[in-house]
């Protein structure tokens, strides 16, 4: 049973820091997202009076829902960290029921901070749609404009 409780709580140890590293990417494409945003928003104001104005204004507002977005994903988040509730209580366990209650803690935070990822992921594709629709629009205003 030992060795089956030593492989969960392993597992449960990797899932863990899968999610971490999850949310570190998803940090980095966010920044990365409100960056472009910026620059491509700095290009709209700057070049507002030889575009189509009511495209250029449609981009403008997806733009600014996009970078809403963005703050929101790179907001700081309720995570839960915490493994060990008292020091002296887990040292009185045996082993199997240190890797029992190790490997139930392990899951029970995993699942608390995937349900936040996932709110977050949702503000994320969200950020994008709204990104791409704004170059959508912001294209079809240069193009207008042209011809």
């Amino acid at each position: 049973m030992a060795d089956k409780d030593e492989i969960l709580l392993d597992w449960a140890w990797r899932n863990l820091d899968e999610f971490w590293d999850d949310k570190r990417e998803l940090d980095n494409k966010g920044s990365i997202l409100l960056t472009a945003n910026g620059i491509v928003l700095g290009f709209v104001a700057n070049a507002f009076d030889k575009l189509d104005h009511f495209l250029a204004l449609v981009g403008i507002i997806l733009l600014l829902i996009s970078i809403i977005l963005c703050i929101e994903l790179l907001r700081p988040h309720t995570y839960y960290r915490s493994v060990c509730e008292s020091h002296e209580a887990m040292c009185k366990l045996n082993k199997d029921q240190l890797n029992r209650k190790l490997y139930k803690e392990l899951k029970e935070m995993y699942h608390k901070n995937r349900t936040t990822m996932d709110t977050i992921v949702k503000s994320y594709n969200w950020a994008i749609r709204s990104y791409l629709f704004a170059l959508i629009a912001i294209t079809a205003s240069i193009i207008r404009h042209i011809y």
